[in-house]
């Protein structure tokens, strides 16, 4: 199958997207127990954990097309999730039809 190394990275991008990395937990735990110590920072580093998490998902959606090198996921300005599982642009499927 054409592009299959590319397409398998790509679908352990979206799958790694979904597990909790050290930075995103690190802020939640420290603004967790700073909430005790020091309430003003508490939120902040919720905040960071969101942008953490943000900057995730955007380069997960925006994972260049191997075939196109359009978005893969999505091209929306503002994104929601990591898109759909074809090329918005040329439509190469991630998955193999089910013959």
């Amino acid at each position: 199958m054409e592009f299959e190394s590319e397409l398998r990275l790509i679908k352990e991008q979206r799958a790694m997207f979904y597990r909790l990395d050290t930075p995103i937990s690190a802020c939640l735990i420290i603004g967790v127990t700073a909430q005790y110590f020091f309430s003003i920072a508490a939120p902040l580093f919720g905040i960071a954990a969101f942008a953490l998490f943000y900057q995730r998902l955007y380069r997960t959606a925006r994972t260049p097309c191997p075939r196109c090198s359009a978005p893969f996921g999505s091209s929306a300005k503002v994104i929601l999730g990591v898109g759909t599982n074809e090329c918005q642009n040329c439509k190469l499927a991630l998955y193999a039809p089910k013959s």
